[in-house]
């Protein structure tokens, strides 16, 4: 089940290129940033919980992320872990 949602998220996101409209705001400086955007994160059951609508706009729960995002590599690390011995096996 865990799976399932972290591959549903991953799926959806995309990295991007943006800059703030309200850099002062965002508690941000000004000049390009790189990241993923909200509303790509909300298209996702898992990713709904994580964004927030401020009065500046759609924002990412960041502390709340990091477990997503720590789920996310431990999926990644387990299905390369596969793949490297699926390539070992057919090494031989």
């Amino acid at each position: 089940e865990g799976d399932i949602g972290v591959k549903s998220v991953l799926n959806a996101l995309k990295a991007r290129s943006y800059e703030y409209k309200d850099p002062e705001r965002a508690g941000a400086g000004p000049g390009k940033r790189l990241g993923i955007m909200a509303q790509d994160l909300e298209k996702t059951v898992i990713g709904k919980a994580l964004v927030r609508d401020t009065p500046g706009g759609k924002m990412i729960d960041v502390p709340g992320a990091v477990g997503v995002a720590l789920a996310a590599n431990a999926n990644l690390h387990s299905r390369l872990k596969a793949l490297e011995g699926r390539r070992g096996r057919h090494a031989a």
